[in-house]
């Protein structure tokens, strides 16, 4: 597969995205989502859980709900300044589903590498995250939002599962020097079949 190309369009990409993601997903504002100064008068431990219990009733919806030490938040800001693109499998009943992840702080958009190639620039978002780091400073934590917005391709055990492997591979030192960094800086390099060995998929 020609990563390699893949890797190299990743500007005109990534281009695209930030001119759509201005009406995807959810506002980028955290006081546009909840009341953040009664949020904000909680521990981070209190406002994980307010956070939670707000997102098991939106999952209906499509819409999920976790959080991240501020921290780790940092390392993974810093890491997709210079690897904004990467490509995740997604476990599905007959194999698996190539995703490719775009970082536009604070949001990332997930779709398929089909969906990709084919638009690029255009391509539609099936998941968009949204970061919301208002509270890290004074809390410690950022708070995270993910909408489904093609749920024929992505639900919401699935979109839990690319975040969970994305704060995986950008954070974990070792897969992100092998795998993150790698695609991205060294594309010719990068074998998806090593990706897939490391997730379970191939052995």
């Amino acid at each position: 597969m020609a990563w390699r190309t893949l890797a190299m369009a990743k500007r005109r990409g990534l281009e695209g995205a930030k001119r759509a993601m201005q009406s995807l997903g959810s506002p980028e504002k955290l006081e546009d989502v909840v009341k953040l100064e009664l949020l904000a008068r909680h521990d981070a431990g209190g406002v994980a859980k307010i956070w939670a219990a707000q997102h098991e009733n939106e999952e209906q919806r499509g819409r999920v709900g976790t959080h991240i030490d501020a921290k780790k938040y940092g390392k993974f800001v810093e890491r997709v300044k210079e690897a904004p693109l990467f490509v995740l499998p997604l476990a599905k009943p007959e194999g698996y589903l190539t995703v490719v992840l775009q970082v536009q702080l604070p949001r990332v958009l997930f779709t398929t590498l089909e969906e990709y190639r084919t638009h690029t620039t255009a391509a539609r978002a099936h998941l968009a995250v949204t970061h919301y780091s208002e509270l890290a400073a004074d809390k410690g934590i950022v708070l995270v939002r993910g909408d489904v917005l093609q749920k024929a391709d992505v639900n919401i055990f699935e979109a839990k599962a690319l975040l969970q492997h994305m704060y995986e591979f950008y954070l974990n030192p070792r897969k992100y020097e092998l795998f993150v960094r790698k695609f991205n800086q060294n594309p010719a390099s990068f074998q998806f079949k090593d990706l897939l060995v490391e997730l379970g998929f191939w052995k």
